[in-house]
Order: structure tokens, then sequence, then C-alpha cells
């Protein structure tokens, strides 16, 4: 049964290794991982896998690691009242300089801008984590909307 389609049975397996491999990212992006370790970990070899995980990703394994740690990131800065520093070091970020440059080039703003404006207002970190998924190459839509949101005052949109 398995050796008429083994095409088939390739992909469904690389697809639930990039699955499991996307959930320890998601459970131990504190740690100290990267595209070397997370492809060491799959398996598979290191070209292999991360062209396989961008085709069923649609961004690169080095993106989702910082998306997912941005994203985390995001929650804590409009959540918490925890200084950014302690943000970026417990978020996987070597220093507070690096978590910025990154963030600033993921969401196009600084952590300390998204405090300002969003603190204590959790309906935005859905609308963030929204924008991050729906625009991973970082369009000036992003720039555009987030703008926009900084600008006026007003409610989360849907």
């Amino acid at each position: 049964m398995f050796d008429e389609h083994p095409d088939v049975n390739a992909c469904s397996l690389i697809n639930h290794v990039i699955k499991e491999m996307t959930g320890w990212i998601s459970h131990n992006y504190t740690d100290d991982i990267n595209v070397v370790s997370v492809t060491q970990r799959s398996g598979y070899s290191h070209w292999y896998f991360q062209k396989k995980f961008q085709e069923v990703v649609g961004i690169t394994l080095a993106q989702y690691i910082r998306h997912v740690r941005v994203q985390k990131s995001i929650q804590q800065i409009i959540l918490t009242d925890m200084k950014i520093m302690d943000i970026a070091l417990g978020n996987g970020f070597n220093n507070q300089q690096v978590f910025t440059r990154i963030f600033k080039k993921t969401v196009k703003f600084t952590p300390g801008q998204i405090r300002r404006r969003f603190h204590g207002k959790p309906e935005w970190c859905d609308y963030f984590n929204r924008v991050l998924l729906n625009d991973s190459e970082n369009s000036p839509s992003l720039k555009k909307a987030v703008g926009e949101l900084l600008q006026t005052p007003g409610t989360a949109p849907v």
C-alpha cells in the first residue's frame, strides 16, 4: 500500500515533521535555538528541511523563529510592565539592541512605540499576531496599517 505512492508518503511525513518542529519552536523559543539546531532535530538535511519548510509554511525557518519570538514579545510588551530588556532576553534575543533591530524590521516600529500606544490593551495582541502571520514579507501595507493605528485612537480592528 505505501509503495504505491512513495511521494505522497514522503510529503505527508515531512509535513508532519514540520508541524512537530513548529510546535517545538513555539515551546522552546526562549532557548538558544537557531536554524541549525532545528534542522538537526528534524532529522533531515539542512538544505532539504529549509526548502520544504519554506514551501509548506511560506516563510523561511529563520523568519519563523523570529516571528515566534516577536509575537511572544508583543504580548509581553502590551500585557506586562516588564522592562523591554527583560522581554528581549526572556524571548531568546542576545541583547536589547538585537531585539529592537529585529522587532522594528518585523513590525516596522520599536518595542517602545508599541508599548506607549497599546500597553494594557490585550485586544491588540491578536491584531499584531494576525498582521505578522498575514504579512510575513512585511510589505508596505504593514507599515501603513500600523502607522495608522499609532496615529489614530480607537478600538482594535477585527
